[in-house]
């Protein structure tokens, strides 16, 4: 299936503003033991003005300006650069106003280089959340794993998405 996006519409006109976000620079989600913000620099989709996002301040932060019902969900691809034997096990959640974590979470994206499982990924799948105006969001990486190793998200194929659906 293959979607047209045509010239010329307000698509904010249609009820929905939504953004989806991708990364075209790899970056280590390994570099902390805890909150490992997702860099976002591309809007590959952006429809209406319910939602902000700036890929020069903050390229972390979603800032939201309509309170109301979104739909969230997101995708982290990520390797290992090194020869050295890798194990890593990374938790990908979604954080409200860099307090509280909320939403499922990922935890499916296990790495172990040693053996040439050098690519992996993690997935939180799409769900309903409740968000006040001038509320802002950020996904991060936890990780459970070696802290000495880089795990680089890979460039291109990682992805966050946000909708207002009420």
């Amino acid at each position: 299936m293959s979607f047209i996006i045509r010239e010329g519409i307000n698509h904010s006109s249609l009820g929905s503003t939504s953004l989806y976000l991708t990364s075209t620079t790899a970056q280590n989600i390994n570099a902390l033991a805890t909150d490992n913000k997702v860099l976002w620099d591309t809007h590959a989709a952006e429809w209406g003005t319910d939602i902000v996002h700036r890929t020069g301040t903050d390229p972390h932060k979603i800032a939201i300006l309509v309170a109301g019902t979104y739909e969230l969900s997101a995708s982290i691809a990520f390797d290992a650069h090194s020869s050295s034997a890798a194990r890593y096990n990374g938790i990908l959640r979604f954080r409200l106003n860099d307090t509280t974590d909320f939403g499922p979470q990922g935890k499916s994206g296990y790495l172990r280089d040693v053996t040439g499982h050098d690519e992996s990924s993690l997935h939180v799948q799409t769900f309903p959340v409740t968000l006040a105006r001038l509320d802002y969001i950020h996904l991060k990486v936890d990780r459970e794993s070696d802290p000495t190793v880089a795990v680089n998200t890979t460039a291109g194929a990682s992805g966050l998405y946000i909708r207002r659906i009420a």
